[in-house]
């Protein structure tokens, strides 16, 4: 057993906070059109502001955050194509995991990847 304390995950305003950051980078996305940037930007904030409601844990918030940040940076970084799809997997995987609990926050997650395939992403 390990004496060192396990990190405490962020709070709902810290996650939303980073994921507003994260919109932001989808804002600079210059590979992507103006209006498909505003578009992926307005998902990622309203995701922010969703993960306020539910049940869903702290931890189980976190790895949403998380999986969503990682599908946003490979996205803005133009990474191959298997990178970008192991990311829109684990995001799909964090999604399954809070969907019981947080059908909105679910739903706004999966717009976002259903926005991502309509742009070929």
């Amino acid at each position: 057993m390990s004496d060192q304390p396990q990190p405490n995950p962020p709070s709902r305003p810290e996650i939303a906070a980073s994921l507003h950051a994260v919109s932001q980078l989808l804002r600079q996305a210059h590979h992507l059109s103006p209006e498909a940037q505003q578009t992926l930007a307005e998902l990622v904030d309203e995701l922010g502001h969703a993960m306020g409601s539910g049940t869903v844990s702290p931890e189980e918030l976190a790895n949403l955050q998380e999986s969503t940040a990682r599908l946003v940076e490979a996205v803005h970084q133009r990474h191959d194509e298997g990178m970008v799809a192991a990311a829109r997997d684990r995001l799909e995987e964090a999604i399954i995991g809070v969907e019981s609990r947080a059908p909105v926050v679910a739903g706004v997650a999966r717009r976002l990847l259903d926005a991502l395939s309509s742009l070929g992403i």
